[in-house]
């Protein structure tokens, strides 16, 4: 056997040279005869266009639904401001107007600070955009603290301005009214965040309900987010308004469908649970941005951090020690915890035990030095009790306490203490040395008067 082989295995050098000589061959991948299908990329996650910023809250504003196919969206700012201009019949070079277009919905609104120019754009019935004569619909849009309430059973015959008239509602203050599309139904606005049940009108008591916005759907191009009387593109051949298929020469299956819930209904018809839209929640104040409690608290200075570090140590330690059970089964702390016929802990021993031991413990933080002093021996009351607890306990029988060692002016430490606490800790050494200088001169004054007085 060579000396490269041990126990019939090789060693990692001669290994490596046998693989290097051996001849490296790549496997041969076989390519598929067909093309595999290209991965799918993952999409970016939709975010949410930025929303314009709130038009000013005390200005009157108006909304403008334009009819005829007119795409709001596709007019140029300047086209749109000067068909509005001369249609109110404004003589100002810079009116002030704001214009905001809903793309989704393709309905104009129109801010502004001027009552004379609100009252202007409000009686424009007709809109001229590149040489085409539009008809529009405008009407006046609710204030930031009002509400909407509908009364249903209105004739045609009667018009919003003459139902406004009518309507006597007390304790509340009616601010518009007008027609919900071509329904029997009046949609009024009330100054405040509540709705009446009943408002007078006519004689009678007519029944008030709360305006719920419902989500709009065109029966036209069959689309939600417009209604049928703004849409933009209306297409060549009608569609259904039940199915929303084409309606073609020959008759066709119509089978009803909602875009909506998938119900077998028309889209966005009544029995339709979907159809509403959230509510506007105008009694929530808006969010501000005013910084965290965490960011307003100054950070603590190290010092501060310590000292609140060690009474947080110091209010674990006496919640540990006030822990119950687990703590008085130590000898150290109650004669009678670690008998073994005690069931449990009662209310007022407990209690009383808990004092005396946080007692000690608040007097071993205020007075540090008096542990360096050697313990004094027991009283001759206390001698019977003390014998009667120490044999109750499962520890061996104490040492006998050591007595105090006769004092001395000398220098000498205590033997208990280290040079490092003689001054801080034992700081009276000196006030007692003082002491006993001064004991020893009475002392030896009196032994010498009382020699003179016996000679």
């Amino acid at each position: 056997m060579s000396t490269t082989q041990i126990h019939g295995s090789l060693l990692p050098r001669e290994r490596n040279k046998r693989r290097q000589l051996q001849p490296h061959t790549v496997p041969t991948q076989q390519l598929p005869s067909t093309p595999s299908e290209p991965a799918l990329r993952q999409s970016r996650p939709k975010t949410r266009l930025p929303r314009l910023p709130p038009l000013p809250a005390e200005d009157y504003k108006l909304a403008i639904r334009p009819h005829g196919g007119l795409n709001l969206s596709k007019v140029s700012p300047k086209a749109l401001l000067l068909a509005v201009v001369h249609a109110a019949n404004i003589r100002s070079e810079k009116p002030d107007i704001k214009l905001r277009v809903d793309e989704n919905q393709n309905v104009l609104t129109i801010s502004t600070s001027s009552e004379h120019i609100a009252m202007a754009l409000g009686q424009i019935t007709k809109i001229t955009v590149h040489a085409a004569i539009y008809d529009i619909t405008s009407y006046g849009i609710a204030p930031e603290n009002s509400c909407k309430g509908v009364v249903n059973g209105i004739g045609h015959e009667i018009t919003p301005d003459d139902f406004l008239t009518e309507v006597e509602v007390p304790g509340y203050e009616v601010l518009t009214c007008r027609r919900l599309g071509n329904s029997g139904a009046m949609v009024l606005t009330f100054c405040g965040k509540r709705v009446p049940f009943f408002v007078n009108a006519y004689g009678q008591a007519l029944r008030c309900y709360l305006y719920k916005r419902t989500i709009p759907h065109c029966t036209k191009c069959n689309k939600t987010g417009r209604r049928e009387d703004v849409c933009p593109q209306p297409p060549d051949t009608p569609k259904c308004r039940v199915c929303g298929d084409s309606l073609s020469p020959n008759n066709h299956e119509c089978r009803p469908s909602c875009m909506l819930c998938g119900g077998d209904h028309p889209t966005a018809a009544k029995p339709c649970p979907n159809r509403f839209l959230p509510p506007v929640n105008r009694r929530k104040p808006p969010r501000s941005a005013t910084p965290t409690k965490k960011a307003q608290s100054p950070s603590p200075s190290p010092g501060q951090q310590s000292s609140a570090s060690g009474s947080a140590a110091r209010r674990r330690s006496h919640s540990k020690d006030k822990s119950g059970p687990k703590r008085g089964n130590s000898s150290s702390r109650s004669g009678f915890a670690g008998q073994p016929g005690s069931q449990g802990w009662h209310t007022d021993g407990t209690t009383h035990h808990h004092g005396q031991q946080s007692g000690s413990h608040k007097k071993a933080q205020t007075v540090s030095w008096a542990g360096q002093f050697p313990p004094l021996p027991p009283s001759p009351q206390q001698s019977h009790s003390l014998t009667q607890i120490s044999t109750q306990e499962r520890t061996p029988q104490p040492t006998p306490p050591r007595l105090p060692q006769p004092m001395s002016v000398d220098t000498q430490l205590h033997p208990d203490m280290s040079s490092t606490t003689a001054r801080s800790d034992y700081c009276t050494r000196e006030a007692l040395n003082g002491m006993a200088t001064s004991l020893r001169n009475e002392f030896a004054t009196m032994m010498q008067v009382n020699a003179e007085n016996e000679g």
